[in-house]
């Protein structure tokens, strides 16, 4: 294992008994690594995460937000959206799966059967892996991404508030375990007609405080959180009126279109 690779952990600032969550881009990291005459691998980079929270919980996001109504998740087979490093640690033994079939996550470690039993019908509700995270006081890594295409914990607050620019919407999907196909269905929080996520001041000001660690490794951002100090962060932030979204009238536009054409029978 690489000097690098250990630099690179040790930043994280683990202890024992953390529980990890770790949303990642690794693109620029394994640029760095080819640039000083290694590889990034992501079983060494894993297996030393591991090895510094020999009594904590290591859980990566395997999301399938690509899915939609009708759709199927197979808990073996669906392709998790969320990078590189998911990717790879779908082919690990020892990271089974939850069975959530929009936010699946790849779990190791001592809370992984609380993990596991994990269910509830709203993707966002206190029973899922959210609240999970939230409860358990879990630190969240986010590893050179930006908190637009990674903060999905911002939803979870979202549904705590009942935000008027979001609203249920009923999911009827199929999910393929090992032995058997069920039929569930699940609540979405969706964001109303013309809505858009707008994380860039929460970023900016999430950047300035003092719950988040930050830390520049060779010119990638690295941050990290308490998920509990997140939620209370974020709950005040929208609590002042400050946003987490725009409306956009061609957004708008662009959806009313789509359900005229869907209820046409044009796709």
């Amino acid at each position: 294992m690489s000097e690098l690779m250990r630099e690179l952990v040790d930043s994280f600032s683990l202890k024992s008994d953390d529980c990890v969550f770790i949303s990642s881009d690794i693109t620029r990291l394994a640029l760095l690594f080819r640039g000083q005459g290694s590889s990034f691998s992501v079983p060494d980079f894993i297996a030393q995460v591991q090895a510094k929270i020999p009594d904590g919980t290591l859980i990566i996001p395997a999301y399938t937000d690509y899915l939609v109504s009708g759709d199927t998740f197979d808990v073996l087979l669906s392709k998790p959206s969320t990078g590189a490093l998911s990717n790879k640690v779908w082919k690990m033994q020892s990271f089974p799966r939850t069975t959530d079939p929009i936010h699946s996550v790849f779990v190791w470690g001592k809370l992984q059967a609380e993990c596991l039993q994990l269910e509830d019908d709203h993707v966002f509700g206190e029973k899922s892996i959210f609240g999970f995270l939230d409860q358990t006081s879990a630190k969240l890594i986010f590893l050179d991404v930006p908190f637009q295409t990674s903060f999905t914990h911002v939803h979870y607050v979202e549904r705590k508030l009942n935000v008027r620019y979001r609203k249920n919407y009923i999911l009827n999907l199929f999910c393929q375990l090992e032995h058997e196909k069920q039929s569930i269905q699940r609540i979405f929080h969706t964001k109303k007609r013309g809505v858009l996520t707008d994380l860039a001041l929460l970023e900016q000001e999430f950047k300035a405080s003092k719950i988040a660690q930050k830390l520049d490794f060779h010119s990638i951002a690295i941050i990290s959180v308490s998920a509990n100090d997140a939620t209370d962060f974020i709950e005040k932030f929208v609590r002042s009126g400050k946003k987490l979204h725009r409306f956009s009238w061609r957004e708008f536009f662009r959806r009313w279109i789509r359900v005229i054409l869907r209820k046409r029978g044009a796709f």
